[in-house]
């Protein structure tokens, strides 16, 4: 059962835009599914119930513990699922934690609800691999304008 995932805890919701949230992230979950992703998750893939409305402004979401990895139409890429609303032109801006400023993740993908993010550790193996690290870690010399020169621009 789909509702079980949560675990021996109850979902509640506090009011019908919770539900219709919820509804929104279930339809683009099956939906991904259909097109061949495989979904893994935590302890709670949503979890309504530590929203408190009366001190959430309408720009300050929660993060799921939900986690896609794309099989084959994304390359076998991996994304982390927050079901808040990212408006349109977002996509490549950051993901951060309010408290310490902390990147989680760049914004990948919006759809009503749910919004993907490439996690910052699939960031950090891609530009190890890339070898292209000194973008993102300031420890790392950064290469020679001729060494740049020679970096492809595709990937």
């Amino acid at each position: 059962m789909f509702f079980g995932i949560a675990g021996k805890e109850k979902v509640m919701y506090k009011s019908g835009s919770d539900r219709l949230v919820y509804a929104w992230s279930l339809l683009l979950l099956i939906f991904l599914a259909a097109v061949g992703l495989v979904i893994w998750w935590g302890v709670k893939p949503f979890s309504p119930q530590t929203i408190d409305e009366q001190s959430v402004r309408h720009d300050e979401r929660f993060v799921s513990d939900t986690r896609l990895l794309a099989k084959k139409e994304f390359g076998g890429a991996v994304y982390d699922l927050y079901p808040a609303i990212g408006g349109g032109g977002s996509g490549g801006g950051g993901v951060f934690m309010k408290d310490s400023g902390k990147c989680l993740g760049l914004l990948s993908y919006e759809a009503p609800g749910v919004t993907l993010a490439v996690p910052t550790s699939a960031i950090r193996q891609w530009t190890k691999e890339k070898c292209v690290a000194w973008a993102i870690d300031h420890t790392i010399p950064m290469p020679s304008d001729e060494e740049l020169k020679k970096l492809l621009i595709e990937d």
